[in-house]
């Protein structure tokens, strides 16, 4: 803390003034001279009166009120301790309004200004606010969307999607053990192993013979491109899954070696400002909601319409041309003609009260579809009973056998 030099003659500290009295610095004012002239003839009160310029009403972001009066210097300090910030002033028609401030300035003689700034608590809060921030999700690359759909069949894609899920986490769980183990061999030997796992759904209890050869892979591409055949054979066990999913790990395997480890897929952090006077019950969040059709309260139109009119021939929102320009990440079928599909999560509100005012931030991160867990992220109850959580198929068991003549299933 700074040392400070103390005035050997202190000025007076407001709100006394340096006029002479009391044995204050200053001169003191003549005996008998006229300081006010005022009604009472004594020339020690100033009558209370509103000052011509006064009131004033400004409109902007509130409807703020500012007056004027006149009184005696006396009376002005005796008044501003009843006008603190936030002190509640209804007039004779009920309109409500609190201080914002107050402050006293002395006039000639012993008279003075006070002057009182409030802001209506009945009309015109400001207006809404919203900010749209691009997020960089940095999410693990089996997540991203050009591989997101072939672990994660829908029904659209094929009738037995949910057998389809549960087999394709084995091949999920073989990548998984890679990003543990970049080692060449051990990729060489993955690949090797998805590559005659092809056509091969599969589980741990199921063999194929393979061909006892060298396996040329193209260091280039990380892929297998040919297998030159011995006569020779032995078993390697296949990994349960789709080849849909196994050919994204085919690739995912070649991205990851080159330390493509998260690509670059852009989200949206959406925050929507109001303003209130009493304070707003809060929203937990930490579930799916989209802003502009199932939010509550309502997002505003005027906030995400481009075209409100209808005139200018866009969509009713400005998230509908996604799917346009990222098809591969925000398509419903991974064409720029698919139709916009994104999730969104709702995140928990913020409260802020500055006088007279309650901000509330309600706050959603929008980011393409798939990265919000269902059970997670839905809704629904909490589960009582067994049959309430995610049910789980047995994966389909496969043997295949590779022959000269070329692969049997059993």
């Amino acid at each position: 803390m700074a040392d400070y030099a103390p005035d050997p003659d202190p000025l007076p500290v407001p709100p006394e003034r340096a006029d002479g009295e009391d044995g204050r610095i200053g001169d003191a004012t003549p005996a008998g001279a006229l300081t006010i002239d005022s009604p009472d003839g004594l020339n020690t009160d100033v009558t209370i009166n509103e000052r011509e310029d006064s009131p004033t009403l400004e409109r902007a972001e509130q409807a703020t009120f500012t007056r004027k009066l006149n009184m005696s210097w006396a009376e002005a300090l005796t008044r501003i301790q009843y006008y603190g910030r936030g002190t509640p002033l209804v007039d004779l028609d009920g309109n409500n309004s609190v201080v914002i401030s107050a402050t006293i300035q002395h006039l000639k003689g012993e008279a003075a200004t006070l002057e009182i700034v409030s802001v209506s608590t009945d009309f015109d809060p400001p207006p809404d606010k919203l900010e749209i921030v691009p997020v960089e999700l940095g999410i693990n690359i089996l997540k991203f969307p050009r591989y997101f759909y072939a672990f994660n069949p829908t029904a659209d894609q094929d009738g037995s999607f949910e057998k389809s899920i549960v087999l394709n986490q084995c091949v999920i769980r073989a990548l998984q053990n890679y990003f543990e183990n970049t080692t060449a061999a051990y990729r060489d030997a993955l690949i090797f192993q998805l590559y005659f796992s092809l056509e091969s759904p599969g589980t741990v209890s199921g063999q194929i013979a393979t061909p006892d050869a060298d396996v040329n892979i193209d260091l280039d591409t990380n892929t297998i491109i040919d297998v030159s055949l011995t006569g020779n054979y032995q078993t390697i066990t296949p990994i349960p899954g789709t080849d849909l999913a196994k050919a994204a790990a085919l690739e995912i395997i070649q991205k990851y070696w080159k330390n493509e480890e998260t690509p670059y897929v852009v989200g949206y952090q959406l925050v929507w400002t109001s303003f209130y006077f009493l304070p707003q019950m809060l929203n937990p969040g930490g579930y799916t909601e989209n802003p502009i059709t199932e939010s509550t309260p309502q997002l505003p139109d005027y906030l995400t319409n481009p075209d409100p009119d209808g005139t200018l021939d866009l969509p009713s929102d400005i998230f509908q041309w996604l799917a346009e320009y990222n098809p591969q990440c925000f398509s419903a079928d991974g064409t720029p003609d698919g139709g916009v599909v994104f999730s969104c999560l709702r995140k928990a509100d913020q409260q802020e009260y500055n006088l007279p005012l309650y901000k509330v931030d309600r706050t959603w991160l929008i980011a393409a579809l798939g990265f919000w867990d269902a059970e997670f992220y839905g809704k629904q109850n909490r589960p009582a009973t067994e049959y309430d959580y995610l049910p789980i198929t047995p994966p389909i068991i496969t043997t295949k056998t590779w022959t000269d003549s070329g692969i049997s299933s059993t």
